[in-house]
């Protein structure tokens, strides 16, 4: 199931997550009988699916020539051009904001900076649960793809960790080979089903905390 996919491009997989995502801010609007905010985000979620199911037939099993500079894109990608999509559902929640307004705001979750251009009461439950929701995500997204794809390239900082060491230019290379021998989608889906569940297990933990 791994292997499958990720035989889509990387971008292509995200899309599929943040459209599917979109059906929780849904449910929790129906169960509190805000039907606006409910189809608002259950029409986006599956207007997205549709979307993202015709990109990934489109580009399945695409092989980039540089993987490291394609993941570099996807990156890149992931934050200017993902916060368009989940935005989609913000906009037609709130009505009175501009698309602009709800792709800042959606930027500023993914990245998990905090900044925000509404006051909290102005924003339905289920829209707070949908920028929560994105934040979260974006968390993991950085946590898998910082040591899936920026640590072999030894960028993002992890270069400092290995100087530090003391590694000799050749000792360096090696495992700069050894790492590049996997293949890039295989240590994205290897780290990401190691890293889930302690993501997950420390958010419950904080939740309890909170709670």
């Amino acid at each position: 199931m791994q292997q499958r996919a990720f035989s889509f491009p990387f971008i292509v997989v995200l899309m599929g997550i943040g459209a599917v995502s979109m059906i929780l801010p849904g449910a929790h609007a129906a169960a509190v009988e805000d039907f606006h905010v409910m189809r608002a985000f259950l029409q986006s979620s599956m207007i997205m699916m549709f979307l993202t199911s015709l990109v990934a037939i489109a580009t399945r099993n695409q092989v980039a020539k540089r993987q490291g500079r394609s993941f570099l894109l996807a990156l890149l990608g992931t934050f200017i051009v993902l916060p368009l999509m989940l935005a989609i559902p913000f906009h037609e929640a709130v009505r009175n904001t501009s698309f602009l307004n709800s792709y800042f705001e959606m930027v500023s979750s993914l990245t998990t900076t905090g900044a925000t251009l509404f006051e909290p009461e102005r924003l339905p439950d289920s829209v707070h649960l949908w920028r929560g929701l994105v934040g979260w995500m974006g968390g993991l997204f950085v946590w898998i793809t910082a040591v899936a794809v920026l640590a072999p390239m030894n960028l993002g900082g992890f270069e400092v960790l290995v100087w530090s060491s003391g590694q000799s230019g050749a000792q360096e290379k090696s495992f700069s080979n050894m790492i590049w021998a996997s293949d890039t989608t295989e240590r994205l889906a290897r780290y990401g089903m190691r890293l889930f569940p302690i993501y997950s297990g420390l958010t419950l933990v904080l939740w309890a905390a909170l709670m």
